[in-house]
């Protein structure tokens, strides 16, 4: 069974219920991970939107999933990526992960479409 990246895109579409079929499926059929910057992500954006007491209820389930880290090879091969993809450093970031750690991105984020060693869903 393939390792899965999940990308803060499909996060969110979990978390306001919009997730698609295919979104379902391939988080169904592999391990989860997220990458720190989309824990991060996440918890920016829960905090704006629903206050610090939502986040430090809801983050446990962010929590039970690997979290990758960051090194300096990732950051590279992100800083790579960036520059040839023109994705935002954050993205890059995430992508870089997925990549150096042999997972699949899984994204609703339309930047990652065609990319290698990802799985887009609208």
């Amino acid at each position: 069974m393939r390792e899965i990246l999940i990308d803060t895109s499909a996060i969110l579409a979990l978390a306001n219920h919009t997730a698609d079929a295919r979104l379902l499926t391939a988080l169904s059929e592999g391990i989860s991970s997220i990458s720190i910057i989309t824990y991060a992500e996440v918890a920016r954006i829960t905090i704006k939107k629903f206050g610090q007491e939502r986040w430090s209820e809801s983050k446990g389930d962010l929590e039970r999933m690997r979290i990758i880290g960051l090194d300096t090879e990732t950051c590279e091969i992100a800083a790579l990526n960036a520059q040839k993809y023109n994705l935002a450093i954050a993205d890059s970031l995430i992508y870089a992960s997925a990549l150096k750690n042999g997972m699949t991105l899984v994204t609703c984020d339309a930047d990652f479409k065609g990319k290698k060693d990802v799985i887009y869903v609208k």
